[in-house]
């Protein structure tokens, strides 16, 4: 399965090995080094960093960093770290997965190369229900100490 998301609107055409300006896009799926000034270059990272953001609201059904105004949606995504916290429960794979490109540092962001070989990307149907009941097992095990 292939799933391709494209968003036109502020589309471009860049040329190999140089880096163009953006400030562009929607808020909430902005990754920090944008919001903060540090970095103002469209490259990879960003769209890794978007599309982690897309691939956490599918599955929770809500942003992984929100607020009710834009300073607040801006401090959260700069400053916290994703909740998943959620009773969902999902394997520990896909969570690292999210972790890794959600992560507040481009430099350590996963690269697309390093996402298309992640493991959860090339697990097939029976080891990801295997390793979300493993992921249930151990959350139950948690409650339990508690």
């Amino acid at each position: 399965m292939i799933i391709k998301i494209v968003d036109f609107g502020i589309a471009g055409v860049c040329k190999p090995q140089e880096k163009e300006k953006t400030d562009s896009g929607t808020l909430s799926y902005m990754p920090p080094e944008v919001l903060s000034g540090e970095k103002l270059e469209a490259g990879p990272g960003i769209d890794i960093w978007a599309l982690g953001v897309m691939l956490y609201t599918m599955i929770y059904g809500k942003l992984p960093f929100y607020g009710d105004t834009e300073d607040e949606i801006i401090n959260c995504i700069i400053k916290k770290k994703p909740s998943f916290k959620d009773k969902k429960t999902i394997s520990k794979e896909l969570k690292d997965l999210l972790i890794k490109v959600l992560n507040k540092d481009s430099d350590k962001r996963l690269s697309m190369f390093d996402l298309q070989n992640h493991k959860w990307m090339e697990m097939q149907d029976e080891e990801i229900l295997k390793s979300i009941e493993e992921s249930k097992l151990e959350q139950e095990q948690e409650e339990e100490k508690k």
